[in-house]
């Protein structure tokens, strides 16, 4: 016997369970740093800020993150922005209208020469 739709449960995605998925994904991409822990010893905070928002089945992203430099920050942040988006809408079925990426510093890269 198969239940009408209306009548099953339902599925909630929390906020912490998105800001996780972000955060893992986004320190997966190639250009993306760790934010603090730099210094051995240092009291480490966050990898990367993460702020989600909602309303209904939309949800906003609001991320800072450091990232490597010199690298061309725009490209990098547009594709870690695109990365993100699929992430969370093929994770959790829901639409993220926007995302808004914010690099509040660079990590010099090493030269390898």
């Amino acid at each position: 016997m198969t239940t009408a739709p209306a009548t099953r449960g339902r599925t909630t995605v929390a906020d912490r369970v998105i800001e996780r998925l972000v955060r893992h994904e986004a320190l997966a991409h190639e250009a993306v740093r760790p934010l603090e822990g730099a210094l051995p010893g240092a009291i480490t905070g966050p990898a990367v800020r993460v702020e989600v928002s909602r309303g209904g089945s939309r949800v906003a992203l609001r991320v800072e993150v450091a990232m490597s430099y010199p690298r061309p920050l725009e490209t990098d942040a547009a594709d870690l922005r695109g990365r993100l988006v699929a992430a969370v809408e093929q994770t959790t079925g829901l639409r993220v209208h926007t995302a808004d990426i914010s690099v509040v510093r660079l990590v010099l890269a090493p030269v390898l020469r």
